[in-house]
């Protein structure tokens, strides 16, 4: 039994979400430098720097092949409901 996708879609997934937390960076100082008025600490681009890569982890992982189907299932198995898929 061998891992459930090959090392071409993992370097791919690697790849977007890099993408991703990169891009989330500078997403972020560009709304920072726009809204003007924010606390010190609490900004909003630094929520769209923490939240954004998470979202995407979460994405990349739903979407996947194998991983996605047997995540939905698992959840479905928790709420007692059917699988439909």
């Amino acid at each position: 039994m061998g891992w459930p996708f090959s090392c071409r879609e993992k370097n791919i997934k690697n790849g977007i979400f890099v993408f991703f937390v990169i891009i989330s960076g500078w997403i972020g100082v560009l709304v920072d430098s726009v809204l003007i008025a924010q606390p010190e600490g609490d900004s909003l681009g630094m929520g769209i720097w923490l939240v954004l890569p998470l979202l995407t982890a979460f994405i990349i992982i739903l979407f996947s092949k194998d991983i996605g189907k047997d995540t939905i299932m698992r959840l479905c198995k928790m709420r007692k409901q059917p699988f439909i898929g």
